[in-house]
């Protein structure tokens, strides 16, 4: 199953599977089945939000003021909700919890009913709603408070995504006057971000917040978080001067894995600096040629790569047995069946240097009398002819480049 979704929805509109929250919003419908209209009558004088995170998940707390501008009426509201996504979901699990409404101070009931497709309008189609229904006087002004439970996008790349579904304020009478949105990233430092939308937000502490006045709503808001890339700068202050190797490897391994896959724009000078540290740190214990070369990489930097590439190839040459962080690093450099730099030559050296550490391992089964070692047979002799075509691979364009340069 993909990561959970789950959208925390203020105001009429509500999801709970990748942090996600919407605006309150009126329903049309009788029976089981309830859908988002456009109110003709009632608009939203104010709204406020306040996420936080919960025991578990996060807290939404929301209020709005919602004002009738007709005669007397009742209507339809409803919070919308969402269902996990992808092969495996439950599709019957609501993803917002413990829902609660006030009207004037007043809990009422209310009823998680399922929804429709609305094909005039996908952006509203929402597999379920909690519904209540109102009565207003003419002129009537009443207050709304949801309170509500919800997760958040934990995607395996670590990242986390929140998400304020603010376009379904739009369904009221005219525009809102008037919006207040908080996220309180409690532990989760802002500077971690990699993506806040739309602009036009504030940071204090580790809130962020969106004011509006007289608007209607156009686009979500949006946090993207990268909480491992924070835990490893934390543990590089706390570690920074350690003296156990292992520590140092570690925190280099993450160093690489994040630098890779998404470290943020806002603290990537920082980052690399740290980096450096650690790696002339660990230049004190043993060759640290192989995380100049990834780290050199990761940055584009083609020609210190090529040099620490090189560095990195002749100390592998000088090695009787390569250690599973060497063949892992060598992968990472080659990246299999290609090259991550230009120089033909050195991609070559390190396929050679893994089919000689092949043909260890193959002679050194050829001593064991061992009737369960096939299996290890088979696997050597598939790596020994999968080296040996990508050796061949690259002799080929090795010898076309030299051809055409003369």
């Amino acid at each position: 199953m993909k990561s959970k979704l789950i959208y925390f929805r203020v105001i009429i509109f509500l999801f709970s599977f990748s942090i996600v929250s919407a605006d309150d919003t009126e329903f049309a419908g009788e029976g089981e089945t309830v859908w988002p209209i456009e109110s003709k009558e009632i608009e939203m004088v104010a709204e406020t939000v306040m996420v936080k995170p919960g025991k578990t998940g996060w807290d939404a707390d929301c209020i709005f003021i919602l004002r009738n501008t007709g005669e007397s009426t009742e209507v339809q509201v409803g919070f919308p909700d969402v269902t996990d996504e992808g092969p495996g979901a439950d599709l019957t699990e609501r993803t917002i919890k413990y829902f609660r409404c006030f009207v004037d101070g007043k809990e009422v009931q209310v009823e998680h009913k399922a929804g429709i497709q609305d094909s005039l309008n996908s952006r509203l189609n929402y597999p379920f709603a909690y519904i209540w229904k109102m009565s207003f006087k003419k002129g009537q002004v009443r207050a709304v408070r949801n309170t509500y439970n919800f997760g958040g996008l934990y995607r395996s790349d670590g990242t986390i995504e929140l998400n304020y579904i603010l376009t379904t304020g739009a369904l009221w009478k005219g525009k809102i006057k008037s919006a207040l949105i908080v996220f309180d990233l409690g532990k989760l430092d802002p500077r971690f971000t990699y993506s806040i939308k739309p602009p036009g937000y504030m940071i204090k502490n580790h809130q962020i917040s969106w004011t509006f006045k007289d608007f209607e709503p156009e686009a979500d808001i949006e946090i993207g978080l990268s909480p491992l890339v924070q835990d490893w700068f934390e543990e590089t202050e706390l570690y920074a001067r350690t003296d156990s190797v292992e520590v140092l490897k570690r925190m280099l391994d993450e160093a690489d894995w994040l630098l890779e896959r998404h470290i943020l724009k806002r603290v990537e000078g920082e980052f690399i600096l740290k980096l450096n540290q650690l790696i002339n740190r660990f230049e004190e214990y043993g060759n640290a040629s192989r995380y100049r070369a990834l780290k050199a990489m990761r940055t584009g930097k083609n020609e210190e790569a090529n040099r620490y590439f090189q560095d990195f190839l002749e100390e592998l040459r000088k090695k009787s047995v390569l250690s599973d962080d060497d063949v892992d690093t060598i992968h990472k450099l080659t990246r299999m069946q290609g090259c991550a730099f230009d120089d033909l030559e050195i991609c070559r050296g390190f396929y050679e240097v893994l089919l000689k550490d092949v043909d260890r391992g193959i002679s050194f089964l050829d001593t064991i009398p061992d009737p369960t070692s096939r299996g290890k047979y088979d696997y050597l002799f598939k790596l020994h002819k999968d080296y040996s075509m990508e050796i061949e691979r690259l002799n080929q364009l090795i010898n076309k480049e030299q051809s055409e340069q003369r």
